[in-house]
């Protein structure tokens, strides 16, 4: 700064002012009425980096402006122009406040305020340059912030949105947004009731309206979406301001899509569950039932008399045999005799069947992505359940159409849908596709009962003994139908290691030899619980020629096998109460007496064959209620432990 000469009184005042104003942080000028310098201090002039020469009383303010305008201050232009402009601004007197950036990067704030008696005005420079920096990167931080935000809400497994008073969106995180099936952009600012649609929005008001009224809201709902039902639970959470207003609704979500499938799913399987139960048990008592009727016919039946009476309660009776044996395959109490089974040979070996079941205006189409699937089923009740596929599907097509049969080998972790939980392991996938009617919601839903169909009267087993199959293989089984789009059943059944070597199908159970002549008269202990049921077998076996004992419960039983020496045949049935049972009865008896025949009868194959695999093998044959009284006497007179 030039030294200043020495002051007269007045100047020394203004001396006095100066020196004040020196010590301000902050640029000051003064400038009079004509726009003439009147007062100023040092970090004016340090800020702004003006020469010392314009530090004097009197500089005029152009001059200010021209050393601006020279140097680029006011960026590209004539410099007369900007400098005229700007003095013109600042005759006005008018209060102003700007910010300004210099050449060098640093910002400056100018204030500017008129005396109040009208003689000039007064302004303050300020470096604003750090405040302003610090504020970017706050900005830039919160920006950086707010993004991570988003990309956080994007990502998380939730629908998360957040609606105002007018009930108008203001955030959506990607997964609102998609649930919606629209772009963030196009929900922003948009009203509820235009996004969700009327039916939603009208079922969902009232927990808006308790959510704006301070109340924290729970609710579900469903939609549908391209023709599938989706649903969603959601809670409303409100935001309450200081005096207690509600400013607008946070919006939590969740898809329960696949946990609504996942109840309905094993809703239904308790059901069929139950109802199998209840099968299962009336068809064992009908067993009981059908085997004394059957009997006491097939003796009638042998009178010329009643032949004509007879024969068609005979026929209806063995037809009801028949729908038992049904309901004990929906039941999943049917015996079995899984082994591996190569499926594409099974499934290409049963074309020509199923070719002459089918109508000729029916093509059959098969498919594997493998070389071999090997399952663990029972190739003969695999047989049957194609075979019930097959003739559902041609009912489906009264006018023709295609039957799809597609196999391929796959993992757990992919299926979904299906009548219950997946377990994890390797399946072979059957799926039957035809292009026929299709069902609705409700026969969808139904499929499986036994005895409901929409088709021609009949029995509807067909399903439904294919479901009892193969929940009783270990495997699952999915529907998937529409109304004029066909109907497609999964069956995913366990897969089998591939065999060493081709193996042939083993003797059931229920296989027993044809009917032989009696060799000789055998003494024969019947043991059966039920006293109609035991007073049929005792006099089939009498007119067969036998010597027949009889006992009413294995311990009773038990006592005989001890004290009759020449007992040649035991029959006894498996359930009964007490101990032992029949099967237990039967070990003792094996053990005891090596050489006595031993023949079980039962109406519970169930308790022969377990879930998926049948129980150990029994060393002696099995005959199923209801029987007839030639079986009987064949499976007496077989050769086997037994025969003298």
């Amino acid at each position: 700064m030039p030294n200043r000469r020495r002051a007269e009184p007045d100047e020394a005042t203004f001396l006095l002012i100066q020196a004040g104003l020196d010590h301000i942080d902050q640029g000051i000028t003064i400038f009079d009425r004509t726009l003439g310098l009147v007062a100023w201090n040092r970090v004016f002039f340090q800020m702004l980096e003006f020469p010392e020469r314009l530090a004097r009383r009197g500089t005029p303010f152009s001059a200010f402006m021209r050393h601006n305008a020279e140097r680029g201050e006011y960026g590209p232009g004539d410099v007369d122009t900007l400098i005229t402009q700007r003095v013109e601004t600042a005759r006005r007197f008018l209060p102003h406040a700007i910010e300004r950036v210099r050449p060098n990067g640093r910002i400056i704030a100018v204030r500017g305020e008129p005396l109040p008696d009208g003689s000039g005005f007064v302004t303050v420079y300020s470096d604003v340059t750090e405040q302003r920096l610090q504020e970017r990167r706050i900005l830039a931080e919160k920006v950086g912030l707010e993004s991570r935000l988003r990309l956080i809400t994007d990502a998380v497994p939730a629908l998360i949105a957040y609606i105002d008073r007018d009930e108008r969106y203001q955030f959506v995180n990607r997964g609102y947004a998609d649930w919606v099936g629209k772009r963030k952009e196009g929900v922003l600012g948009r009203k509820v009731r235009a996004i969700l649609g009327p039916r939603v929005y009208d079922a969902i008001k009232p927990h808006i309206d308790a959510a704006f009224r301070g109340d924290r809201a729970t609710y579900e709902y469903s939609d549908v979406r391209a023709g599938r039902t989706v649903h969603a639970r959601s809670t409303l959470v409100p935001e309450v301001l200081d005096d207690g207003a509600v400013a607008g609704l946070f919006v939590l979500s969740s898809d329960i899509t696949a946990e609504k499938a996942a109840q309905a799913a094993l809703v239904q399987a308790q059901k069929m569950q139950a109802i199998g139960q209840l099968t299962g048990g009336l068809a064992h008592d009908f067993n009981n039932l059908l085997t004394i009727v059957i009997g006491n016919l097939a003796t009638l039946a042998e009178r010329p008399d009643t032949a004509e009476f007879v024969e068609p309660a005979l026929a209806a009776a063995r037809r009801g045999a028949d729908l038992t044996r049904r309901l004990l395959a929906f039941a999943r109490r049917q015996p079995l005799a899984p082994q591996p089974t190569e499926i594409n040979a099974l499934i290409a070996s049963m074309v020509g069947l199923l070719d002459r079941s089918l109508s000729k205006d029916v093509e059959i189409a098969l498919s594997h992505r493998a070389g071999t699937a090997y399952a663990l089923v029972d190739p003969h009740q695999m047989e049957n359940a194609l075979i019930n596929l097959a003739l559902n599907a041609r009912d489906a097509m009264p006018a023709g159409g295609r039957l799809a049969i597609a196999t391929s080998l796959v993992d757990a972790a992919d299926l979904d849908g299906f009548d219950d939980t997946v377990a994890p392991g390797d399946y072979v996938r059957v799926d039957v596709t035809d292009t026929g009617t299709g069902m609705d919601g409700e026969t969808l839903s139904r499929a499986f009962e036994p005895f409901f169909t929409r088709k021609r009267p009949g029995s509807g087993l067909g399903l439904p003994m294919v479901y009892g199959f193969v929940k009783q293989s270990g495997g699952h089984i999915r529907l998937a139908s529409a109304p004029g789009a066909g109907t497609t059943v999964t069956l995913l059944l366990p897969r089998a290691p591939e065999p060493a070597a081709t193996l042939d199908l083993p003797e059931t159970a229920t296989s027993l030899p044809g009917r032989t002549a009696l060799a000789e008269q055998r003494l024969v202990l019947v043991v059966e619980d039920e006293p109609d049921v035991r007073a049929l077998l005792r006099r089939q076996l009498t007119e067969a020629g036998h010597a027949v004992l009889v006992a009413a419960s294995g311990a009773e039983a038990l006592e005989l096998i001890e004290t009759v020496e020449d007992l040649d045949v035991l029959v006894t049935d498996v359930v009964m109460p007490g101990r032992p049972d029949g099967l237990s009865l039967a070990a003792i008896a094996r053990r005891r007496r090596p050489d006595l025949r031993i023949i079980v009868v039962t109406g519970h194959a169930e308790r022969l064959a377990g879930p998926g695999r049948p129980a150990a093998p029994l060393p002696y044959p099995v005959l199923l209620k209801p029987f007839t009284a030639a079986e009987l006497a064949a499976a007496v007179a077989a050769d086997g432990p037994g025969r003298r």
